[in-house]
């Protein structure tokens, strides 16, 4: 109900929203940097009676905010949009902090200014952390913005079928992109005057042109992927009459369309498959990732049984919990600690503790160290679950399994996202930066279930 009268407030069209947002991104940024910096300087001085400012700090200072903001540009840090749970933009931002760190450094040395090389890197590590949180919180404002209902452009979706729905959720989750869906149009009988996510059905194609010649809709969607190309023509031809721009999703399979991206060779579109790299330099990385994260935890797991021996048996702490299907069809046992160590205030603690931590995934540290598992990866998947995947799917047996991935984020953030496509996501967009910012994210909130 509160989403209902969330939609139903007055709108409030704003020109060139998206431009504005961008500049506030830009300024929260600056803010964000500065105040990184501050809180750098005050931790670096820490309880000293003597308050020291470190040699060349404002030229730092300004250095750093200009050549971030332009890293942050040119990486497309301030345009409209949003990906999966925020991944790639969380691998952007990190490439920008990288390269205007580096940028930073050069610059400074260029114009003969003298840094100490561990404050600045003490520096660095600061804003990143507080930039994390700044993009973080910078979705809240968003949100804000479209309850209120601020937005450039009002859209209607034709079609509210599982593709017209899912869209108009991905519009929602980028209010920054200035556009509101105001409604969906289906020529199904049983869907007339519905509500859907929020969303009212207004009519079907006879309602289409009535909706346009009002300006109901300054944009419309189209979003008819198993549909006759005569009825999308027909609705192309009420758009062209209205002068209402268009999308629309292509004449696709709705369990293809994820599977596919669009090309472009001398003004030809192509659609095919995503390029999903599984070369020497990824795979080397992938086991790069796996080892730095599955060595300190093999040495935290033997701490471990060390520790909870005291409360229990080791023999019969950890226990198999199911069989996944990793790369190549292989057969991986999942080895957890088990919730429960014993009856004694000690051994209570300590599964607490485990819980809390997510500890309790520690035996998995052997399947990292062996490559059976990766760190980061698609969802593990039961033999059960394995034997009738779809052939579209599996292309998720071309890489190892992983402990978390954009499946297990979508989870722990309780996104209604579908595996299969997180899987995918992953597989296009995939690098060491993105496994780093899945591997943060995910442990962004510890307690998290």
């Amino acid at each position: 109900m509160m989403t209902d009268r969330r939609e139903h407030r007055g709108r409030h069209s704003v020109p060139n929203f998206p431009r504005h947002v961008a500049l506030v991104r830009v300024f929260l940024d600056l803010c964000g940097v500065w105040g990184a910096q501050l809180a750098a300087l005050l931790v670096w001085n820490g309880f000293s009676a003597e308050f020291r400012i470190p040699h060349a700090f404002f030229e730092q200072a300004m250095a750093s905010s200009v050549v971030l903001i332009l890293s942050g540009g040119w990486f497309g840090l301030y345009r409209p949009g949003r990906t999966f749970l925020d991944v790639v933009e969380n691998r952007s931002l990190l490439r920008a902090i990288l390269v205007a760190a580096s940028g930073t450094r050069l610059l400074l040395f260029l114009m003969k200014i003298p840094v100490d090389a561990v404050f600045f890197a003490f520096l660095w590590i600061s804003i990143t952390v507080c930039l994390y949180f700044v993009h973080r919180s910078f979705r809240g404002f968003c949100e804000a913005l479209r309850v209120r209902g601020y937005a450039e452009v009002s859209a209607l979706i034709y079609g509210a079928g599982k593709t017209g729905r899912k869209l108009a959720s991905q519009l929602r989750r980028a209010p920054e992109m200035g556009i509101q869906v105001v409604g969906f149009l289906d020529d199904r009988e049983a869907l007339a005057g519905a509500i859907l996510d929020g969303i009212p059905v207004l009519g079907d194609f006879l309602a289409l042109d009535g909706l346009l010649a009002q300006r109901r809709a300054k944009r419309l969607y189209i979003a008819l992927p198993q549909v006759p190309r005569r009825t999308v023509l027909d609705i192309l031809e009420v758009c062209r009459t209205r002068n209402v721009p268009f999308h629309f999703v292509p004449s696709l399979p709705e369990q293809l369309l994820p599977m596919v991206e669009l090309r472009e060779v001398e003004g030809i579109p192509l659609m095919g498959p995503p390029p999903m790299p599984m070369g020497f330099w990824t795979r080397l990385r992938r086991r790069g990732v796996a080892l730095a994260f599955g060595l300190p935890a093999w040495v935290l797991y033997r701490a471990a049984l060390l520790w909870v021996w005291i409360a229990k048996d080791p023999g019969s702490v950890v226990f198999h919990s199911r069989r996944v299907v990793s790369q190549g069809g292989r057969v991986v046992v999942m080895r957890r600690f088990r919730g429960e160590f014993g009856s004694s205030l000690m051994a209570r603690w300590t599964a607490a503790t485990f819980r809390i931590l997510r500890l309790d995934s520690l035996p998995l540290s052997l399947s990292l160290i062996r490559g059976d598992l990766a760190m980061v990866g698609p969802r593990p998947l039961s033999l059960r679950q394995a034997a009738i995947l779809p052939p579209e799917q599996r292309f998720r047996f071309l890489q190892p399994a992983g402990l978390t991935g954009i499946w297990r984020i979508g989870r722990l953030e309780k996104e209604p996202i579908d595996d299969m496509e997180a899987d995918i996501q992953y597989a296009r967009h995939q690098s060491l930066l993105l496994d780093l910012s899945i591997v943060l994210r995910t442990l962004d909130l510890p307690g998290r279930a």
